[in-house]
């Protein structure tokens, strides 16, 4: 699950892992390296909730990656990119995640599970940058 904060600029802190991938965006679908084949993504359960916390409008990504056909061949019509992502834990199984993108910086929280103690953990992070 992905928690993004807004009205938040990207913090500047230590970074435990980084990892890069290779996206191939086309009129057909998007397409990444999974297991060494070129493979089409998609989204399962798009679903979504804004909550507002502590004069913050946090968005809750509850959708999730999954890897469907592998493609013998890039589709004509495409866009390739190498993207970056600067993953930092910052306790409780929560990681702040930079996504490096064309001339985008994207930034979120990543969870496994989310609890509401965990508000109290982004919150202190947040403010201690």
């Amino acid at each position: 699950m992905k928690l993004y904060i807004n009205n938040v600029e990207p913090i500047v802190c230590k970074i435990d892992n980084t990892y890069k991938k290779s996206m191939i965006y086309s009129d057909i679908g998007i397409f990444c390296n999974h297991n060494k084949k070129l493979t089409l993504l998609d989204t399962k359960d798009e679903n979504y909730e804004i909550i507002t916390k502590n004069n913050y409008d946090i968005i809750l990504d509850k959708s999730k990656e999954i890897y469907l056909d592998y493609i013998l061949h890039i589709p004509y019509n495409h866009i390739c990119s190498d993207e970056i992502f600067e993953k930092t834990h910052i306790g409780y199984d929560i990681f702040y995640i930079k996504h490096y993108y064309f001339d985008q910086i994207s930034h979120y929280f990543e969870v496994e599970q989310f609890e509401d103690y965990m508000y109290d953990i982004i919150f202190t992070f947040l403010s201690s940058k």
